[in-house]
């Protein structure tokens, strides 16, 4: 298995240093340069599979890669940005987690596909333990559909939760030593159960 992984490229949210307002997460424009770059750079790969987090950094990054190709990518909703927590030992909140209800745009539905009923619900965890639960299941998901094989395999989300994901995958402790600019990509490969080497970490255009 091969695992690329691509953050999404600037938001308006990154820009500003505000992320306050739903508008901001939408991509700067400077993050549609990076993206119009990055349809550039991916022209020739080939993805067995491409995985994105629901928010609309993410998947409006990766949505002119998946026009170009006619290829679907599958809506995870466990790939949500998380894991920013300063505090990594909080204990959760004695009451239920909040969860929003998502649904990909009209115009891209026949691209951005929910493939299981969860993931139709995004979830917003309450502390960074709670994060890296989504991230562990993320990663297992990825392990029972691709581990043994050679896929090529694309994950399109964020700097803190990819981060995470990566190290996991890597068996480090997931405490933030990967870190991504926007729009930049990594490359694992590897397998189980011999586990997962680093060929490139976050290399930008």
């Amino acid at each position: 298995m091969e695992l690329y992984f691509l953050r999404h490229a600037q938001s308006r949210g990154n820009a500003r240093g505000d992320y306050s307002l739903a508008g901001h997460d939408q991509l700067s424009a400077r993050g549609r340069r990076q993206g119009r770059l990055l349809l550039r750079r991916l022209h020739s790969f080939r993805f067995d599979a491409v995985y994105v987090s629901p928010l609309q950094r993410a998947w409006e990054t990766i949505l002119p890669f998946l026009q170009q190709r006619g290829q679907k990518a599958e809506v995870w909703c466990e790939l949500a940005e998380t894991c920013w927590q300063e505090d990594r030992q909080a204990l959760p909140p004695g009451r239920r987690k909040k969860r929003r209800h998502w649904a990909p745009p009209a115009a891209w539905r026949a691209l951005l596909v929910c493939p299981k009923p969860h993931s139709l619900w995004l979830p917003e965890p309450e502390t960074y333990q709670e994060g890296l639960g989504f991230i562990r299941r993320v990663r297992q998901g990825l392990l029972q559909k691709h581990g043994k094989t050679q896929d090529k395999v694309l994950v399109v989300g964020h700097g803190h939760a990819g981060g995470r994901l990566l190290e996991l995958f890597l068996d480090l402790p997931p405490q933030g030593r990967l870190e991504h600019d926007n729009a930049g990509l990594s490359l694992l490969a590897g397998g189980m159960p011999r586990g997962f080497k680093v060929r490139f970490i976050n290399r930008v255009a």
